[in-house]
């Protein structure tokens, strides 16, 4: 039904594990390996007690899935840490999309605090990729 209306439906791994992501995926995409509807969040894979670049990534296979990565860091605990502060690995996922030519959307924040100015978030995001 959504893509008899051009509705793409993402979905972000909010409060969820890389498993339970990947098994919602596997539904929603109804196996098509071409289906890009994941919304990465790295620091809601650290919040589930997961490394996301260590083992979210390589478990839920989602190089096939992403279609955005939110730039978000954060402690195990919830607090929001600036880039590559945190235990979200968001530059290294970053930086393997990088390397594969990922397509999709970038998004600062996706929902969570920055410790900082909007400004700020920028500038670091401008450094890591140059």
């Amino acid at each position: 039904v959504f893509k008899k209306l051009k509705i793409q439906l993402d979905f972000v791994n909010t409060g969820i594990s890389s498993e339970t992501a990947k098994a919602l995926l596997a539904t929603a995409t109804k196996g098509r390996k071409d289906a890009r509807a994941f919304v990465f969040n790295p620091a809601e894979f650290a919040l589930a007690g997961e490394h996301p670049f260590l083992g979210s990534w390589r478990i839920g296979r989602f190089i096939h899935t992403i279609s955005q990565l939110d730039m978000t860091d954060a402690l195990w605990d919830g607090t929001p840490a600036k880039f590559a502060q945190g235990n979200g690995e968001v530059l290294e996922m970053l930086s393997i999309l990088r390397c594969g030519n990922f397509s999709g959307f970038v998004v600062l924040g996706g929902g969570h605090k920055y410790p900082g100015t909007l400004a700020e978030a920028v500038a670091q995001f401008r450094d890591a990729i140059e």
